[in-house]
């Protein structure tokens, strides 16, 4: 295996998990078939390559299971060719995605919340996979710290989610690894809650007026919580099937209408000014207003067309030209690998617009120093 993947780096052939699952799934497989567990990280690290330098692939487009055609999203072919629900479908095809990687990626739109690395593991991948969850979990593993569901859950809450949704609970994600789940519990087992269960305590806690927004479920009850998602797929979904309504438990802040309306002329404002200084006002306009937003329109599209705008208007890196001055504004040793681990939403945007990452930094390193070699200013052209 490892004589395969060094051999594989050198052709210049993607391995990022994602793609390598679609291109060598035999190899991912082998991989991850080891015991003691090896995964795909280790055997990286086993041929001598950084992870940070491997090229990385992500298709543009989403296959149909059932008529084999190729799109960028899903929902309206499956509901208005095939006349079936999202829902229904990814019943029918477990593990089934409705949208291209590309834009999974690019869509994802809001950067990391900050880390103490030295409790939380940074993301080397940048989609969600079984093996990438694996992979994280013995990279915890052998740090030598705790990671029972608590400990992790604490710090990292991404992975504890991860693993419920892919193998159902914590013990049996870890069990995948050769771990006791016994032996790395900081809490003595408790019965699991059923669906009934569930219901029950969520209407008990409505009809006492404790609070059922979320946090308040999650600081409080965190076993209630996670049998909530556990059971019915999410949160809300749980409060439904208890025959409360999600919006009306919803910790919500109130805005007057002269905050709104400030809002609404900034971002009429900003709708008016372009490149740079169109970038940096955008930057500053959605960190400032971001919960006034969220909490009034759900997200910056629904804002912009009840304003009046252009949602590329108030969209960080949707227009070419917002794509160029970001990627002039690189180093000029910038690799696709840095890029990735340092602004993965730039990386997702410029691959969606403009193909792969290394490609453009390559050509753009190339014309930046033609132009610096000619003594032109680096700003004139791409």
């Amino acid at each position: 295996m490892v004589a395969k993947i060094r051999q594989l780096h050198s052709q210049g052939e993607p391995l990022n998990l994602t793609a390598a699952k679609r291109r060598f799934p035999d190899l991912v497989e082998s991989a991850f078939a080891v015991k003691p567990f090896l995964g795909w990280r280790k055997l990286l690290i086993a041929t001598g390559i950084d992870y940070k330098d491997i090229e990385r692939e992500y298709l543009d487009h989403v296959v149909c299971k059932i008529c084999g055609k190729k799109f960028s999203i899903l929902t309206g072919h499956l509901m208005g060719t095939h006349s079936i629900t999202p829902e229904e479908y990814r019943k029918e095809y477990p593990g089934a995605e409705l949208m291209s990687e590309t834009l999974r990626i690019a869509r994802r739109g809001v950067k990391q919340k900050p880390i103490n690395l030295k409790t939380t593991l940074p993301h080397w991948e940048e989609l969600w996979t079984p093996e990438y969850l694996l992979d994280r979990i013995e990279d915890y593993r052998e740090r030598g710290g705790p990671i029972n569901f608590y400990s992790i859950q604490a710090h990292d809450r991404s992975t504890t989610d991860a693993a419920i949704r892919f193998y159902g609970s914590w013990d049996a994600a870890i069990a995948r690894l050769g771990i006791n789940p016994d032996e790395n519990r900081k809490q003595v087992p408790c019965i699991r809650l059923s669906d009934e269960d569930v219901i029950n305590s969520l209407k008990n806690r409505q009809k006492k007026g404790l609070p059922l927004n979320d946090h308040a479920i999650y600081t409080s009850d965190l076993r209630l919580y996670n049998a909530a998602r556990r059971k019915f797929g999410s949160y809300p979904k749980a409060l439904k099937a208890a025959g409360i309504d999600p919006k009306k438990v919803s910790l919500r802040n109130q805005y007057t209408d002269e905050e709104l309306n400030k809002v609404i002329k900034a971002a009429h404002r900003i709708s008016k000014l372009t490149g740079e200084a169109r970038l940096e006002a955008l930057r500053k306009f959605k960190q400032r207003y971001r919960s006034i937003v969220i909490v009034k329109y759900k997200n910056w599209k629904n804002f912009a067309i009840k304003v009046g705008l252009n949602p590329e208007k108030l969209s960080l890196y949707e227009q070419e030209e917002d794509l160029i001055i970001a990627i002039k504004k690189l180093p000029s040793n910038m690799t696709a690998g840095r890029l990735f681990n340092e602004n993965r939403f730039l990386y997702g945007k410029i691959w969606y617009r403009f193909g792969p990452v290394s490609t453009v930094l390559k050509k753009y390193h190339k014309i930046n120093h033609v132009l610096r070699k000619s003594g032109k200013n680096k700003n004139e052209g791409f």
